[in-house]
């Protein structure tokens, strides 16, 4: 498939970044209709950032998640060093890669389809700002990314509840590990000292120790 069908194939996807119950099957008109447009796009170098989407937590949660799509029209593979959004500081997660030729969504893969895409696409999930209480919907926030190679771009996104159109977005807090088990006593590692009385040696004749069959000394002189 030559690099502009690719592209083209890559970008009717770009519909499904929020409503991926749709997935690719409903044809890329059914998909363009469900763009909204709101939404804050821009181009960087071989890099086409679209669908950004800021979403806010439940009450007291004080999370937002970050969705949409970059595209990466280079011959080389591109890395997200990091994501930040003015008064949300820095997403949860390390580094992320854009195939070279492909796409990374930042939303869960749809149900039923492969991580191993033949389009070149990957599904890396919402990205999880922690510290994002002064974060509101209905405002818009600065949202910086850094990449590998093509250095840092910038644009301003909406920030929406969770709710309707944008509840499939609505961020949950990151996964954290149970602390470990507190550590159990051990049985000592060194045997306890041998308090049994010692054995004969062999072939002794009980407590004398006189050895057996041992020659008599001689009578009288």
């Amino acid at each position: 498939m030559s690099r502009s069908l690719r592209r083209g194939a890559l970008a009717a996807t770009v519909a499904v970044v929020l409503p991926l119950a749709a997935g690719c099957a409903s044809g890329k008109e059914a998909e363009t209709s469900k763009v909204k447009p709101d939404t804050a796009n821009t181009a960087f170098g071989s890099l086409k950032i679209q669908n950004i989407q800021l979403v806010t937590s439940d009450p007291g949660k004080n999370l937002v998640a970050l969705g949409g799509a970059l595209f990466n029209e280079g011959s080389a593979p591109e890395t997200i060093t990091k994501v930040t959004v003015d008064g949300a500081g820095q997403a949860l997660g390390g580094p992320l890669t854009i195939p070279a030729g492909g796409a990374a969504y930042l939303v869960d893969r749809p149900q039923g389809m492969a991580a191993d895409d033949p389009q070149g696409r990957v599904y890396l999930g919402p990205l999880v700002f922690p510290n994002a209480a002064k974060v509101e919907a209905g405002s818009f926030r600065r949202v910086t990314f850094a990449f590998g190679t093509a250095g840092e771009t910038s644009l301003d996104v909406s920030v929406h509840a969770p709710s309707g159109y944008f509840a499939q977005l609505k961020p949950t807090p990151a996964f954290t590990p149970p602390p470990p088990a507190p550590p159990t006593s051990s049985a000592p590692t060194t045997a306890p000292p041998n308090t049994a009385p010692a054995t004969a040696p062999a072939g002794g004749n009980g407590a004398s120790g006189t050895p057996r069959n041992s020659a008599s000394a001689p009578a009288g002189g």
